[in-house]
């Protein structure tokens, strides 16, 4: 009788070992049959999930509306302002040692407003495709009677490169102030006003009146991606407010420093 012994036992062992591997792999949820995962499969899973994902993030990209964005502010400092208060102020009645950018500010700060020709700085900043501007109006929300009690006005030189609205128009549009500081053509009316990728175009608007006191909004309308679209500022509801000067009682201007003159 032939000693298998040693047959039997390499036999025994190596099913063993391949029930415990494979018991093993099947616990731990992978299983390396012929039929079973195989770690290029990941590949397929991870490759599915990035298309999907990818897909979604680069269509939000494409069907968003624009990425202008659009900022404005009254520039105090930009040339030289003025302002509104509805009380009656005498010559002593103000802080008149100081400057006059510090006087306008002390009254829009007791509750005046900036005064017809105070000028709003408009910036336009483009993050994403060429965004082509075609014209920028303005949406007065409420017309008040001009207000009474005291202005305080600075010395302007004027801006060459300044636009204007008349805020007294039934439907204001911004303008090309011309040389002798009338309204002239509707901005970007006969010039493209083209903004690139990454690109900003700073415009300063005159607001002026000489009947209200008039709450308004800047509407900037845009062409984007083939796209029409507006943005309005202030958004949610903020105004900007612009006084004539026509109702007050006192009348204040500087002469340079500290000198004041009026009545």
């Amino acid at each position: 009788m032939v000693n298998d012994e040693p047959t039997f036992r390499n036999s025994v062992d190596r099913s063993t070992v391949d029930t415990v591997v494979q018991t093993g792999v099947l616990h731990g949820g992978v299983h390396f049959g012929n039929r079973g995962f195989r770690w290029w499969h990941l590949w397929v899973v991870f490759a599915v999930v990035g298309l999907v994902f990818g897909g979604a993030a680069l269509y939000g990209h494409w069907s968003r509306q624009s990425d202008l964005t659009a900022t404005a502010a009254y520039q105090p400092d930009v040339d030289l302002p003025a302002a509104v208060l509805g009380e009656d102020v005498g010559p002593q009645g103000f802080p008149n040692d100081q400057s006059c950018r510090s006087v306008v500010q002390w009254a829009v700060g007791r509750g005046g407003a900036y005064a017809s020709g105070t000028v709003v700085r408009l910036n336009l900043h483009n993050q994403g495709g060429t965004v082509v501007v075609n014209r920028i109006a303005v949406r007065v929300t409420e017309r008040l009677a001009p207000p009474a009690g005291t202005a305080f006005a600075c010395v302007s030189s004027g801006s060459p490169d300044r636009v204007v609205v008349d805020l007294d128009e039934d439907s204001p549009v911004v303008r090309h102030q011309t040389g002798d500081g009338s309204a002239g053509s509707p901005y970007a009316s006969d010039t493209v006003q083209e903004l690139a990728h990454d690109a900003t175009k700073t415009i300063d608007i005159t607001p002026i009146t000489t009947k209200c006191l008039c709450r308004w909004q800047i509407v900037v309308e845009y062409t984007s991606r083939g796209k029409p679209g507006t943005r309005t500022v202030p958004p949610d509801g903020g105004h900007f407010a612009t006084a004539a000067t026509s109702g007050v009682a006192h009348s204040y201007s500087s002469l340079g420093g500290t000198t004041w003159s009026g009545r």
